[in-house]
Order: structure tokens, then sequence, then C-alpha cells
């Protein structure tokens, strides 16, 4: 099609549907496929130690912290991936529209502990609500319909004030998530946390005061001029994901191309170029070969 300004015609695309499960920049890659993770040995030693802690019961706090496209989705993915599966793992994630939709990270969780996928129909949410939240945790299935937008009718829930149904909410995601830890180990993870609504970084740092002596790891991600209320007390600890190094970098690159080298010159024009990060040597190296500008030739681009 011929689009004002542009000299030559365009490609147009019709957006057919939603692709199910895709929120975030890091879940479109991995439809794309990923590489093999290079140079995160140390980050990786110190995610498998503090959920070692967290399943003895000695409850953790870690924040994954770095600059955009360092690789903080990508670590935690891996980390994931090495962990036994007699677990529990979920993901709250945030959305950089997102800091004045209240709950939004905590509604994912919610929605991923009882199995609610955002399709069904509302009669269907209700009806895995009330089989699922059994015990102590039928009290609170009002909350839990309100967090998920269901009409509530508990005359007791509606006449509580606004500051009334907060805390009620945070007890009732609090005792869901203490319920699922007692039966296997549970992981946390909020993603893109410096996007955090006020109400679930309140939730969060609540959260984390009360869960120590669970067999629970709570997990965030987030930029470093970040700076979450939840980010003190022993049990807590930063760690910082740095750039590639230079060898990592060229690592990357050889694997983006599937084992094929790059001329020297040019490997070290690139590592210079994206200064060691993974997403920008991706994209970069992706865009040359997509572009034609890398060919290959033998076993070399």
């Amino acid at each position: 099609m011929s689009l004002k300004g542009k000299v030559q015609p365009n490609q147009i695309y019709r957006v057919v549907s939603e692709r199910v499960g895709v929120r975030t920049r890091f879940e479109a890659g991995l439809v794309r496929g990923v590489t093999e993770l290079v140079g995160r040995r140390h980050e990786m030693r110190a995610l498998m130690t503090a959920f070692e802690r967290a399943k003895s019961g000695e409850a953790q706090m870690v924040d994954v912290v770095g600059e955009a496209g360092v690789g903080k989705s990508r670590l935690v993915y891996e980390f994931q991936k090495l962990l036994e599966k007699d677990i529990v793992f979920l993901t709250g994630t945030c959305v950089h529209y997102g800091r004045s939709i209240n709950f939004l990270p905590v509604i994912n969780l919610v929605r991923a502990s009882f199995n609610i996928d955002e399709a069904m129909a509302e009669e269907d949410v209700g009806r895995i609500i009330e089989k699922n939240a059994t015990n102590s945790l039928t009290q609170m299935i009002p909350f839990y319909r309100s967090l998920l937008s269901l009409k509530v009718d508990d005359p007791m829930f509606n006449s509580l004030t606004p500051e009334g149904r907060k805390f009620g909410t945070f007890e009732a995601v609090k005792n869901l998530l203490f319920d699922l830890s007692k039966e296997k180990p549970l992981v946390v993870f909020l993603e893109d946390a410096h996007w955090i609504d006020k109400i679930s970084e309140e939730f969060f740092m609540y959260f984390s005061r009360i869960f120590r002596s669970r067999s629970i790891l709570m997990l965030a991600a987030h930029r470093p001029d970040a700076s979450p209320s939840w980010a003190q007390g022993a049990h807590y600890q930063r760690l910082g994901i740095e750039t590639l190094s230079s060898n990592s970098s060229i690592k990357l690159m050889r694997n983006i191309l599937g084992g094929v080298f790059l001329e020297p010159h040019l490997e070290k024009r690139l590592v210079d170029r994206t200064g060691g990060n993974p997403f920008f040597v991706e994209e970069i190296v992706r865009e040359l070969v997509d572009r034609g500008d890398l060919v290959k030739k033998y076993n070399e681009y």
C-alpha cells in the first residue's frame, strides 16, 4: 500500500487475534525462540541458593535489578526451568500503563492460583472460586470475587469501607498464597515491578513482612531507578544484573547465528555498538541477517 511520506509501497498487516499468553516483550521473544543463556552463572547460583533456603522454610525476597534489555526476565525464565517440577510458580505482571490500575499484578496471581483463564465467562469464574476456596478460604470468597470484577452479594462485604475492603483483600490474597505454600514450595515472581501500582506495592510490602517462616521465594524484576518499599530485612537481597562481557557478547552472537563466527573486526564493532546489552545484541544481529547485510559464506558471515 502506498503511504503518505513513503517512497516505496509498504506491506500492510491485519490484526487477526490476540496471541494467548503473550503480555510482555520477553514473552513475544519466546514465540520466536531463544538462544542458550550466557554469562549468568553467578546470578543463577544466587537464585538457586535463595530457593533452597525458601524451600527449607526460610522465606526469601530477591530483587533482580538491571537496565532494560539486560536480561532480567530471561534469567528468571531459565531459573524456573531449572527448578524441580513439584513447585508452584506464579507470575504477576506490571505494565507501563498499569500504575493507575489497582491490584493489577495481584489479580494475575489470584487468577493463576485458581487456574482461571481471562477468557472464561463470569459464571464459570465464580464456580471455580467457590470450588477451590475451601476451609479457611471460604470466608474470603467475596474478596476474590471483587478482585476479579465479579458481582458480590455478601452484605458484610458491601458494608465495608474502601479501606476495610483493601485490607480484607490483603488478607484474602495472603491466605491464598500461604495455603498454596503448605503443599509445595511457592515462587512468586513480580515482573517489571518499576511499573507497579501503589496498592499492589503496599500489598507486597505487607506480604514480605509476614511470610518469613513459609516455603516462599518472592522475586521482583525491576530497573535500577525503582525503590520498592519491600527492599529491607535480613531475608532480602538485591541481585544486580550487569551487561555482558565482550566474550559473553560474542558467544551470544555466535549462538544467534547457529554457531557460525563473524569476522573478528565485525564482532568487536558489534560489541562496542551494543554495549553488552543482550537485547541489543540479539536485535541488531537478527536485523543484519534479515536485511541481508550479513550473508553466510561457508562457515562464516
